[in-house]
């Protein structure tokens, strides 16, 4: 259990870093059921010892003004190599 615990904190931390750097680097967020939520700023999300919180907002359009994903259903996430600036 223990080694359970510890790669679940790895995963929190790892994930926090991420999210932190989304203003730059905007993330893809990936799910087990095949579900994907893009997070364009770190303003949308918030990272908890158990779940990632997602709330609406612009560029990130959501079916309710937040949803809550457990960690252990994230697979995958995927970062952009730089967000893009209007010409």
């Amino acid at each position: 259990m223990e080694e359970f615990d510890t790669v679940e904190a790895m995963k929190q931390q790892h994930l926090k870093k991420l999210i932190r750097g989304s203003a730059e680097k905007p993330l893809r967020i990936c799910l087990a059921d095949g579900a994907s939520y893009n997070v364009p700023h770190p303003e949308f999300a918030i990272v908890t010892s158990e779940s990632l919180i997602l709330a609406s907002g612009p560029g990130l359009e959501l079916e309710s003004e937040f949803i809550v994903v457990p960690l252990h259903h994230i697979i995958r996430v995927e970062v952009a190599k730089r967000k893009t600036k209007a010409p």
